[in-house]
């Protein structure tokens, strides 16, 4: 959290996108959804309301970028693509606002619920085994 004079407490929850199993041989784009939960308690003493903006990184496994973003194998260097995004259609990838991506915002007591698109393309070489990227998100106010 950035600008924590804001607030007295904030907590930030997460559900995670979890993708199941990847079939190399579909050509569907497999979906997933997670839930980013920001609540925090503003200071008594501030009447106006706060704006405030969530940020997603590139993740470990992409290596700095965006699009596409990477999840590797547990163990191993292979990795297949993926991206998360602000919109159902898959449209806007969210990121830090910088390289085309965008970030989500609000207004208010700081308190938001956000849904978490994810996508992974299909038909891509995959090897068997379990995929997963940490990706750091920072809530700006």
């Amino acid at each position: 959290f950035s600008g924590v004079a804001f607030a007295e407490d904030c907590t930030l929850a997460m559900v995670p996108i979890a993708f199941g199993p990847y079939d190399p041989f579909v050509a569907v784009v497999q979906q997933a959804e997670g839930r980013v939960t920001v609540d925090c308690t503003k200071r008594p003493d501030l009447t106006k309301k706060i704006d405030y903006v969530i940020r997603f990184d590139a993740g470990q496994g992409s290596g700095g970028v965006f699009n596409p973003r990477r999840m590797k194998v547990i163990g191993g260097d292979a990795s297949i693509r993926y991206n998360i995004f602000t919109d159902p259609s898959g449209t806007k990838i969210w990121g830090d606002g910088t390289g085309g991506t965008y970030t989500q915002s609000g207004n208010g007591d700081i308190v938001g619920e956000f849904i978490i698109f994810g996508r992974i393309r299909g038909r891509q070489n995959a090897v068997v085994g379990t995929y997963d990227d940490d990706l750091m998100i920072t809530v700006e106010f």
